[in-house]
């Protein structure tokens, strides 16, 4: 990735914008567990019959312990949560896989979240447009 690049991510990270975009945002999950291309899991091991057994079960991004950890939480505010959601969505997954958005247009998210949080709405004001 490029200084411009890189310097384009910082800026957007940094926007005023998140705020005003997170407020209406209640942390439910409900986007991340009906996107076809959200693929967060936790891993849990439980004892079974004198054996271990490791399940991975699905998560979600907008929980506030997904990133929780021995060494602390790097996102303990559902603003923090919101930004990592779009950001992946919308900046670093394009920026590693040819510019392809981590958003397939189908809609779902809008048509389950309970506050009609749009991520195209998201895309523009965060100015990611290209192909949304």
């Amino acid at each position: 990735m490029s200084a411009e690049e890189c310097s384009k991510q910082a800026e957007i990270f940094e926007s005023d914008v998140w705020g005003e975009l997170s407020q209406t945002c209640l942390g439910c999950g409900t986007c991340t567990y009906v996107c076809p291309t959200c693929h967060c899991y936790d891993i849990r091991d439980y004892e079974v019959n004198d054996k271990v057994e490791r399940y991975r079960c699905w998560d979600s991004c907008m929980f506030s312990d997904f990133t929780n950890m021995a060494g602390g939480n790097p996102r303990t505010t559902r603003l923090a949560r919101f930004r990592q959601r779009y950001m992946h969505k919308l900046v670093y997954f394009p920026a590693n896989n040819e510019g392809t958005y981590a958003c397939v247009g189908c809609g779902r998210c809008l048509q389950k979240c309970p506050v009609s949080l749009n991520i195209v709405k998201v895309a523009k004001a965060l100015g990611v447009t290209k192909n949304v």
